[in-house]
């Protein structure tokens, strides 16, 4: 192989392999923001359900005298 040959390859090899590293870790973050969604979402709806119980299992007058727990609004 020629001196020019073997560069020109040489920068075909970089430029393919910077866009796989991109490629990558571009997957990798959006892996990792699902993961971090999902658990958010696991540990919220597990807080609810847990204030729910203690609200039904609840002896004092708040149950009795029409309070209710009524989430919040999403979107405002």
């Amino acid at each position: 192989m020629r001196q020019s040959q073997q560069g020109q390859m040489l920068i075909q090899v970089i430029i393919f392999g910077a866009i796989a590293i991109i490629s990558i870790s571009g997957l990798v973050g959006w892996a990792v923001a699902n993961i971090k969604a999902s658990r958010q979402t696991f540990y919220r709806e597990q807080a609810i359900q847990i204030a729910e119980v203690s609200l039904a299992s609840c002896p004092c007058s708040a149950r009795f005298s029409g309070w209710h727990w009524r989430p919040r609004p999403l979107y405002s």
